[in-house]
């Protein structure tokens, strides 16, 4: 996070009038101690941008949970973040632990008696319960990148029952068909079909992606099922 006073042009009027002297600014960055794990060379600045931009918009969301963003009041685990971008956090950091810690909170966040996962963990404010399948995926996709990417089965083993109890509520969820999942967001933020025109933008069915997350989760936790050792989860 880089804190610093003032900004747009209130903060360009201040530097115009202000003597020399005045102008040096500093600036905190705030973030877990995660280590980088990777650097990014080569001779194409734009692939070199987009690599730094996403790196440092993860290190800016590494906070006690991965947070949705740093620079407005809600800075929320909101779960879709945290996995669509585990696979690159893991990569680029060292956020093994980190993630580790939050899929035991996520966990602990299910419901006790229908396996329920919120939008949302901590679940203080904003989302449902059940949450959209694309952010209710992050147990699963967690402990799944975890398994892969850092050879870690640990979190599969201590919440394998976790990851049943939610397969179990998502198929109750599509008893009558898969168009039932709870999908309430969509592709969220789908790019747009014309470069630089935000209005453009087109989301796909909500049922569409929710049913995609829906299957990715069930074969994650198959997969993470049959790495243990479980024949009948895997099955």
């Amino acid at each position: 996070v880089e804190i610093s006073v003032g900004g747009g042009a209130a903060l360009a009027a201040a530097v115009a009038a202000a003597p020399a002297r005045y102008l040096e600014r500093r600036r905190l960055r705030s973030r877990a101690a995660a280590s980088a794990r990777v650097t990014f060379a080569g001779d194409e600045p734009v692939l070199a941008a987009i690599q730094a931009g996403a790196a440092g918009a993860q290190a800016s969301n590494l906070m006690t949970v991965p947070t949705d963003c740093p620079q407005r009041d809600e800075r929320l685990g909101w779960l879709g973040d945290a996995s669509l971008s585990s696979d690159a956090m893991l990569l680029n950091w060292d956020a093994g632990p980190l993630l580790r810690a939050f899929a035991d909170q996520i966990a602990e966040a299910e419901g006790a008696d229908d396996g329920s996962l919120p939008d949302v963990v901590p679940h203080v404010r904003y989302g449902n319960r059940p949450g959209d399948a694309s952010w209710t995926a992050a147990l699963a996709q967690l402990c799944w990148a975890l398994w892969r990417y850092a050879g870690d089965l640990a979190p599969a083993r201590a919440h394998l029952g976790a990851l049943v109890a939610n397969v179990a509520n998502l198929e109750q969820q599509t008893a009558a068909g898969l168009a039932d999942v709870a999908s309430t967001y969509g592709d969220w933020c789908p790019p747009p079909q014309r470069a630089g025109d935000a209005d453009s933008r087109v989301m796909s069915g909500k049922p569409f992606a929710g049913a995609w997350s829906f299957v990715a989760t069930v074969d994650q936790v198959a997969q993470l099922a049959d790495a243990l050792g479980n024949a009948s989860v895997a099955a």
